[in-house]
């Protein structure tokens, strides 16, 4: 998730929803470069298992289900949710991780399935 193509696709729709004007778009290609190296993906929380070619705190935080209802008891997840009898959430923690890094925390939120703090 973390990858070039991936940033470029959000801030394409980041630039797309704002909608940016024509004229400037060499600014704004500017701009997507000088992001491309100062934001980062949060890293969620997850209580499925994890697949094959997924790596635990690249792909997901992968924790036991009774750990993760505990961290939620304990108000640790900004937001957090369920799909597929699987628990889902960004956690504070993440998100401090990222921001004490010195990187924009860029969040992908599914209000889907999302239950907000």
């Amino acid at each position: 998730m973390n990858d070039i193509a991936d940033k470029l696709k959000i801030l394409q729709t980041l630039e797309n929803d704002f909608g940016l004007e024509k004229g400037n778009a060499q600014l704004t290609a500017m701009h997507t470069q000088q992001l491309l190296y100062t934001c980062y993906f949060v890293v969620k929380d997850t209580s499925r298992p994890k697949k094959d070619d997924e790596m635990d705190g690249r792909d997901y935080h992968f924790v036991p289900r009774v750990v993760f209802e505990a961290d939620i008891a304990a108000q640790k997840f900004v937001e957090y949710g369920e799909f597929e009898k699987n628990l889902y959430g960004t956690s504070v923690e993440a998100i401090r991780s990222v921001v004490n890094s010195g990187k924009i925390c860029i969040l992908n939120l599914h209000p889907q399935v999302s239950a907000l703090q």
